[in-house]
């Protein structure tokens, strides 16, 4: 009997502990409840005219300022990349981006943001046939990200890159820097 009582205990408590769960996923607007957010994103980058493209992944952290107004901080670290149709390019080479700038989330009646971003900062490239150089940047883009809890968002994202790189005389290629960005990712908001 005491076996019995304790299966039916433990059964209410699963189905009572599925109910919350399903009552925690987001059907309305996201409540924008948590003050500060993290996320990761994979990139997949191509660099316009002799520029560098590769692919790598995106490492961010924003903070609630005001409203649908974010802080949004950004370090974008790209792996130099060889065509899959022929040799690898000798002007390419890896990149690292840290900027910081704000974002603007938009509200709608789905659990859904869009949102625009853009940021200024540092850019550090490491090509191929010449020495390392920095140089400054900017980055704008646009996307969105689906939540399904309050904490917990997926998303895409398009960006594009501008810089200009401090490179040594023998650097044969452009000093502009211009990559465009295709991002997914994720977003984990907490307090």
């Amino acid at each position: 009997m005491l076996r019995r009582l304790a299966f039916a205990a433990c059964l209410v408590g699963a189905v009572g502990a599925r109910a919350r769960a399903e009552d925690m996923i987001l059907v309305g607007p996201h409540p924008f409840l948590k003050e500060n957010a993290a996320s990761v994103q994979f990139l997949l980058g191509t660099g316009l005219g002799d520029s560098f493209s590769g692919r790598g992944v995106g490492l961010g952290y924003g903070y609630m300022l005001n409203g649908p107004l974010w802080l949004d901080l950004q370090m974008n670290v790209r792996a130099a990349a060889c065509s899959p149709y022929g040799a690898c390019r000798a002007l390419g080479g890896s990149d690292v981006e840290l900027l910081a700038g704000a974002s603007w989330r938009m509200r709608t009646s789905v659990p859904l943001v869009p949102y625009l971003r853009g940021g200024a900062g540092l850019v550090y490239l490491y090509p191929r046939s010449s020495q390392s150089a920095t140089g400054l940047a900017v980055r704008g883009g646009v996307g969105a990200k689906y939540y399904i809890f309050d904490w917990l968002g997926f998303g895409m994202e398009a960006d594009l890159s501008l810089g200009h790189g401090a490179f040594a005389q023998d650097y044969a290629g452009s000093h502009t820097y211009s990559v465009f960005d295709i991002a997914l990712g994720m977003e984990w908001q907490f307090r």
